[in-house]
């Protein structure tokens, strides 16, 4: 077991099995909420009709902002979760997210990405397909 221990610190790894007091014993106290696809689309779309692309931030994006979190744009205490609307022709600009961002396409026929490289398309309700990294 000592040699396990020893690989994994060298790994910079953590056993988390001998870890105590690291996640709470009650959950973080948030009522259960939904956003419903139905009223998140009208109001992008919405947005789509009346918000210009190039008015105000980088882009036209619609944060989930649970109930419990005073106004604040977050879903919970930890997560951020947001629609962007773009509209057929429209480009925004490119962007970098933390290694865990997940991209869905809804409901356009498809989309492209342009990362570092050639456009990267995917077809409706697909997920973003990710590039390769080089290390």
């Amino acid at each position: 077991m000592d040699g396990l221990y020893a690989d994994l610190a060298a790994a910079d790894l953590q056993p988390l099995w001998t870890q105590h007091g690291l996640l709470p014993q009650t959950p973080n106290g948030l009522t259960p909420h939904i956003w419903r696809w139905k009223t998140l689309r009208a109001l992008a779309e919405r947005s789509g009709e009346l918000v210009g692309i190039d008015r105000g931030g980088d882009r036209r994006v619609i944060s989930l902002a649970h109930p419990d979190l005073g106004g604040l744009p977050f879903a919970t205490p930890t997560l951020w979760g947001a629609v962007q609307f773009l509209r057929g022709g429209e480009l925004a600009p490119a962007h970098r997210h933390t290694p865990a961002a997940l991209d869905c396409c809804r409901p356009a026929k498809s989309v492209a990405w342009r990362q570092a490289g050639p456009p990267a398309c995917s077809r409706t309700g697909g997920r973003r397909p990710t590039r390769p990294s080089s290390a």
